[in-house]
């Protein structure tokens, strides 16, 4: 991820804060899978070469959302009401403003806050990025966020103090594709996580005054908050959504449904070493996205994915 100016006013977004006795662990949690009907330009819904509707859901983006959450109560003690889940239509424009709002006006030094994000990913054309490309998630109503913005809102929290995780079960390329796939011995329907940058020409980025509404401050805390990226797959690939087709088998993301299974058995290991378990397993299923993650320092990939509260 590049770790550049995109939104300045969000950069400042921390209020003044003062250190409490105990650190907490909040946490926003984003998964959609329901996205709008895509359609062509007279306003039909399209459809592929046998004539069937195209569908931009993601059936497993959801179950990620409620996995994540579960894995960070039961495993890493979070509060439940320090956790802003947004689901499907809630994690649009106005929900993701309202969650990272209320996160900088709650987090202090200390804190933990973890960001997730399962949901279509895509690459639109931008000539102020090295390679003309910059990379986006997708809110529930189509509207966009850089991926610079998430770098200057870890930068900002390490600067206030507080600890910060982001995890990504999206894809960075366009296009849209669908195969046959097997996972734990289960058929499955695989969707690459990604949309056609031509379909999102319509789309637009939260603009910036929307983000100018979080509150201001400039205050530094005397010890740094480290962070984490995490990614489920290379900046040039795409990642797998998993559709079983056993009714008993909950859709995921492959990368959440690997990442989580070794977290919830090593919850207290460095992430390092469950970043290697997790690429391993992906790579000896035959799948060709390649995971990713980057740290603020050496010594964070020794510190467990989630610091226990």
């Amino acid at each position: 991820m590049k770790m550049k100016l995109f939104v300045p006013a969000l950069c400042t977004g921390l209020i003044a804060l003062t250190t409490l006795a105990h650190a907490e662990t909040y946490a926003v949690i984003v998964g959609i899978s329901d996205y709008p009907e895509p359609l062509d330009a007279t306003g039909k819904r399209l459809v592929d070469e046998k004539g069937l509707p195209i569908s931009d859901d993601l059936p497993g983006a959801l179950n990620d959302a409620l996995t994540y959450k579960d894995v960070f109560v039961n495993k890493y003690g979070v509060k439940p009401e320090n956790i802003k889940m947004l689901t499907d239509k809630q994690a649009d424009e106005k929900g993701f403003v309202e969650a990272f709002t209320w996160i900088a006006k709650t987090v202090k030094p200390g804190d933990q806050f973890i960001f997730t994000y399962s949901g279509h990913g895509a690459q639109i054309e931008n000539k102020k990025e090295a390679d003309g490309l910059d990379e986006v998630i997708v809110l529930a109503d189509e509207h966009l966020i850089s991926d610079d913005l998430f770098g200057d809102i870890a930068q900002m929290f390490s600067k206030a103090g507080v600890n910060s995780t982001f995890i990504f079960d999206s894809c960075f390329s366009g296009g849209m594709a669908r195969g046959v796939a097997s996972f734990k011995g289960q058929d499955a329907i695989s969707r690459n996580r990604a949309l056609d940058a031509k379909r999102l020409k319509k789309a637009t980025y939260v603009p910036e005054a929307k983000l100018a509404t979080f509150k201001t401050s400039k205050k530094a805390a005397n010890a740094p908050g480290s962070y984490a990226f995490v990614f489920a797959s290379q900046e040039d690939q795409t990642s797998t959504d998993l559709d079983f087709k056993d009714p008993k088998m909950k859709d995921h993301g492959l990368f959440t449904l690997v990442l989580t299974a070794f977290i919830e058995e090593y919850s207290s290991e460095p992430v390092g070493d469950v970043m290697e378990l997790t690429k391993n397993l992906i790579k000896e299923k035959g799948f060709e996205q390649i995971p990713k993650i980057e740290y603020s320092d050496p010594e964070r990939a020794r510190k467990p994915l989630i610091l226990k509260s």
